[in-house]
């Protein structure tokens, strides 16, 4: 609805979509994906902020399993997370599938972050081709 008062010819409009990138798919996500040409994205992270208790920062990073797991994506560094709760492979596998061709899922199975190992063949070719665009 927020969007029709957009379509104003003469008037300079300020829309300003702030959050935290708790989940990585809805609106606010397409703001940095699909919609990315039409907006100015910032990420901040928490500890490059002035007043931001920086050891408490840290423990959340340490306690979550290091600078790129979701929670210190999403509580720490401003960077939404790489798969929901509810997701099996995680959205860097699956892009790295899409742009590997045939030898995608023997190469996303040896990455130390894969959450599913692939055999390649017939039954991964099929899975591939299901799941890619274009």
């Amino acid at each position: 609805m927020a969007e029709g008062a957009l379509t104003d010819e003469g008037t300079v409009i300020v829309w300003v979509a702030f959050g935290n990138p708790t989940r990585n798919a809805g609106r606010f996500r397409e703001c940095f994906r699909r919609y990315r040409h039409r907006w100015i994205t910032r990420h901040i992270d928490s500890r490059s902020v002035e007043g931001t208790n920086k050891a408490y920062l840290q423990s959340i990073v340490d306690d979550a399993g290091g600078e790129d797991s979701d929670v210190a994506k999403y509580r720490v560094r401003g960077e939404f997370p790489s798969q929901s709760p509810m997701q099996f492979i995680g959205e860097a596998d699956v892009e790295a599938a899409r742009g590997a061709g045939t030898s995608g899922p023997s190469n996303m199975a040896s990455r130390p972050r894969s959450s599913a190992s692939i055999r390649p063949g017939p039954a991964s070719t099929r899975w591939r081709s299901c799941c890619a665009r274009g």
